[in-house]
């Protein structure tokens, strides 16, 4: 799947959860974190795609992608001969596409909320 095919998908199914060992983890690593968890959205596509990533609450309220990235079952390829991009810049390309979603201020109830798009 390329990026820009990736970045018009819609994402409906979103899940989020605090996780507390998670927050105990990061802490013991010297994070200073209030809270941390999961986030999970994918589409309602048959071949549906999915993305995962670690978060943490930071005292003053804001959150934050966890150390580890992202996890997803897509891989994304160049736009002409469809080349594999790998994994690494996979990952920076879909760590800048959530830089820009609204993510932050999910509902950690694990409930599912539907995409603003």
């Amino acid at each position: 799947m390329t990026f820009e095919a990736f970045t018009a998908l819609e994402f409906t199914i979103r899940k989020s959860w605090e996780d507390r060992t998670l927050n105990e983890d990061l802490r013991s690593e010297g994070i200073e974190t209030s809270c941390a968890g999961y986030c999970e959205w994918g589409t309602d596509a048959t071949l549906g795609v999915s993305i995962g990533w670690a978060w943490f609450g930071l005292p003053c309220g804001r959150r934050a992608v966890a150390p580890g990235g992202i996890n997803t079952n897509v891989m994304l390829v160049t736009h002409k001969a469809r080349y594999d991009l790998g994994q690494e810049t996979t990952d920076k390309l879909l760590q800048a596409w959530l830089a820009c979603e609204p993510w932050e201020s999910g509902d950690t109830s694990g409930n599912h909320t539907l995409s603003s798009k």
